[in-house]
């Protein structure tokens, strides 16, 4: 099983923001690489960057998995009245000077997230953007995780 925060994974290349085999963002010792898979859309250095806005949704689900087996079956009930609504997404919006991009990843969950997990992981989003030291520690991202990750492990 990977380690995750939210909606960050260890990978063996740094943290991954979204689910990977989707559109997801890499944070990388050296830059930031926005991907479809693993197949890298668009790359930015972590110097060029002023800001980093990470948008996590999260769930009113005591453990985000349960919403994601429940409301299906409760849908699939009442398909006939009413529409599955779509999965909440994942964004993460870069910016410097008069650069401003919006990215839309894959979320694990369609219910969302747990509010400790999206806040951790909000928290360290920005913590690597300001520090250069702490994106060494993306060379060993799952040593990173665990040390901000709460001892519950379904967040």
């Amino acid at each position: 099983m990977s380690e995750r925060l939210g909606p960050l994974t260890a990978t063996s290349e740094g943290l991954a923001i979204g689910d990977v085999p989707g559109r997801n963002v890499l944070l990388a010792r050296q830059r930031i690489v926005y991907r479809d898979g693993e197949v890298a859309l668009e790359q930015f250095s972590w110097e060029s960057l002023e800001r980093l806005d990470l948008k996590v949704p999260v769930t009113r689900w005591l453990h985000p998995w349960i919403g994601d087996f429940v409301l299906p079956l409760a849908f699939a009930a009442v398909a006939w009245v009413i529409e599955m609504p779509e999965p909440k997404t994942v964004s993460l919006e870069v910016s410097s000077g008069d650069l401003r991009r919006s990215f839309e990843l894959a979320p694990h969950h369609a219910v969302g997230y747990s509010r400790t997990g999206a806040r951790r992981a909000q928290a360290l989003v920005r913590d690597l953007l300001g520090s250069a030291d702490l994106r060494r520690d993306l060379d060993d991202s799952r040593s990173l995780l665990r040390q901000v990750r709460p001892p519950n492990p379904n967040w």
